[in-house]
C-alpha cells in the first residue's frame, strides 16, 4: 500500500503572523491514529518548526520532527512569505513518512 493511501488530510489551516507563515494539519491514518502536523516558517530561519504529534487519547504526543535546516519550506522558500500550499505538502509527506515508520506502518 502506498503511504499516500494510508492517511487522509481533515482539516488544514494556513495563517500569517507578524514575521512568519503557519500551517496546520489534522490527518486520519488509516488505521483510526489522529496526526497533528505544526509547520511555522519564520523570517529568522532558526526559529522555524515542523513538528508531528499523535493524539494519544488525552493528549498529543510529539513523535517527529523536522529540524529547520531540513525543512523543505526553509531550503526552497527565500522568504516565509514566499511558501506555497505546495511546499507545505512537501513539509507535511516528509513528516507522515516518519510518524508512518514510527507507528509500524511502514
Amino acid at each position: 500500500m502506498m503511504a499516500e493511501q494510508m492517511w487522509k488530510v481533515e482539516f488544514r489551516q494556513t495563517w500569517d503572523g507578524d514575521q512568519n507563515r503557519n500551517h496546520l494539519a489534522l490527518i486520519d491514518v488509516v488505521d483510526g491514529h489522529k496526526v497533528q502536523i505544526k509547520i511555522k516558517r519564520d523570517s529568522y530561519e532558526f526559529q522555524s518548526s515542523a513538528i508531528a504529534q499523535v493524539w494519544s487519547g488525552t493528549q498529543w504526543k510529539t513523535v517527529a520532527t523536522t529540524p529547520y535546516p531540513r525543512m523543505v519550506t526553509v531550503a526552497i522558500a527565500s522568504h516565509y512569505k514566499d511558501i506555497t500550499d505546495k511546499l507545505f505538502e512537501a513539509e507535511i509527506n516528509t513528516l507522515m513518512y516518519k510518524v508512518l515508520w514510527i507507528l509500524g506502518k511502514r
